[in-house]
């Protein structure tokens, strides 16, 4: 019998990103958010296992999220979120329905 690993419901995106890991930055695009992490084009490829930050502008919003590279890909590379707290999780969940609903939030912050 397969197992199965249940993922996050994921939200296509084209969004701009800025990508730092040390005193490197790279600019890209999210393509792609879930409440786990982001797939992301840049135009460098970082080994999995980097870690770095990611800041996310949505609008006049930035969001900065503590990332570790999952997969570098041919075309993309898939970074999981680095969430150490409960709040915010729920931080990232309150994102990604904003991102994926029919019609645009009126007001993105990540704290109620």
């Amino acid at each position: 019998m397969r197992r199965f690993d249940y993922r996050a419901p994921r939200v296509l995106i084209d969004l701009p990103i800025l990508f730092a890991m040390g005193s490197l930055t790279r600019a890209g695009r999210c393509r792609e958010i879930s409440a786990d992490g982001m797939k992301i084009q840049l135009g460098d490829r970082f080994p999995p296992g980097s870690e770095g930050t990611i800041d996310l502008k949505v609008g006049e919003v930035s969001f900065l999220f503590p990332v570790r590279v999952a997969r570098a890909e041919l075309d993309y590379d898939a970074v999981q979120f680095i969430l150490d707290t409960q709040e915010q999780r729920e931080a990232v969940n309150r994102l990604v329905a904003c991102l994926g609903a029919p019609r645009p939030c009126t007001s993105l912050t990540v704290a109620d």
